[in-house]
């Protein structure tokens, strides 16, 4: 592994423990065994760094990948870009605790980097679903929302059979197809 991939685990790691702003660059690049001048060689900036955190370790593109894929109804497209996001949501549920308990004191830049991520999401949603780019934010917003209050407020695990279930609701709603078989 190269230099910048270690500072990139090593900054998600950090802001998964710490958040963005309990993380400092002094301990990411310790965690990553360069030094701060090295770090800041190949990121200007600690924001620079978290926002190829993000795109690093985002669903973004798994869920392009499964977008491009010709041979996938749309139906079923939306159930593998659900299951995707729900599966990349339990694995960063540490990650994603933090980042909410701090989300009100994000600088400007911050809010920049997320609001590029939703925007992202839509736009892939939207075009699965050939609809505009609100409908496919309640899309996303009803699986996050979903995976909030189970597994954040709730602290239950939400299993396998439980999100295809889930999956499936949605599916219906904003499609119209009731099963998996019948689409």
């Amino acid at each position: 592994m190269g230099t910048r991939e270690r500072i990139v685990e090593a900054a998600y790691r950090c802001f998964s423990q710490k958040g963005y702003l309990g993380a400092t660059t002094r301990e990411i690049a310790r965690l990553a065994g360069v030094s701060e001048v090295t770090l800041f060689r190949y990121f200007k900036s600690k924001r620079e760094l978290f926002e190829k955190v993000l795109k690093k370790f985002s669903v973004i593109p798994d869920i392009e990948r499964i977008s491009a894929e010709s041979s996938l109804p749309p139906e079923e497209k939306l159930r593998k870009v659900a299951k995707e996001i729900l599966l990349s949501l339990k694995g960063k549920r540490n990650f994603i605790r933090i980042l909410l308990s701090e989300v009100s004191l994000y600088e400007e830049e911050i809010a920049e980097i997320y609001e590029k991520f939703i925007e992202r999401l839509d736009s892939i949603v939207a075009q699965i679903l050939k609809t505009d780019k609100e409908t496919a934010r309640l899309f996303h917003s009803s699986l996050f929302g979903y995976f909030l209050s189970e597994e954040i407020f709730l602290r239950r695990e939400i299993n396998e059979k439980e999100a295809k279930e889930v999956i499936n609701k949605l599916v219906e709603i904003f499609t119209g197809c009731r099963s998996e078989k019948n689409c």
